[in-house]
């Protein structure tokens, strides 16, 4: 075989296709189209909806619990469009943050985020915008319910909840 080179035929890796549900695609948020104030102490849970809300455009403050949370709205010249807050936490729970939020910044709208049940955690608030989720949730039912809270439509009827796709 003179000037003829074998050559081996590239090895394939047989490759398996896993495919899940696709997630509904949520719009993105406009680049800091809004300022969140993020309390949730789960520092894993945390990084996750702080990272799912990033990506969605908004600018996220997250705190540990409703004691630093505090120490930002008491801050006059802090900018915060929406608190989204898990209802148990340590210092001051979600509740008592809330209320200390609609002492002084009365239209700063509220979600309650919460593996329990919140309507028997939460004392009634008819004061809107206050929303619920209940975990554990997707990253598109965060945002959607994000979106509904900062609008001025979605805004106005109190206390929904929204159960999440693992109910």
């Amino acid at each position: 075989m003179s000037g003829a080179a074998l050559r081996r035929a590239p090895a394939t890796t047989p490759r398996l296709a896993i495919s899940r549900p696709a997630e509904p695609r949520v719009a993105p948020a406009r680049r800091a189209s809004a300022t969140l104030l993020l309390v949730e102490d789960d520092p894993e849970v945390r990084a996750l909806f702080g990272s799912f809300l990033r990506h969605a455009g908004y600018l996220v403050v997250d705190v540990a619990n409703g004691a630093e949370a505090l120490v930002i709205l008491r801050d006059r010249h802090a900018h915060v469009d929406a608190v989204i807050t898990d209802v148990v936490l340590p210092y001051v729970d979600g509740p008592a943050l809330v209320s200390a939020v609609r002492d002084t910044r009365p239209d700063v709208p509220v979600l309650y985020v919460s593996g329990f049940d919140v309507e028997t955690e939460v004392a009634a608030d008819d004061r809107p915008p206050t929303r619920h989720l209940r975990k554990p949730l997707t990253r598109s039912a965060l945002l959607t319910e994000v979106a509904a809270l900062l609008s001025p439509a979605g805004a106005r009827p109190p206390r929904r909840e929204v159960a999440s796709e693992f109910d």
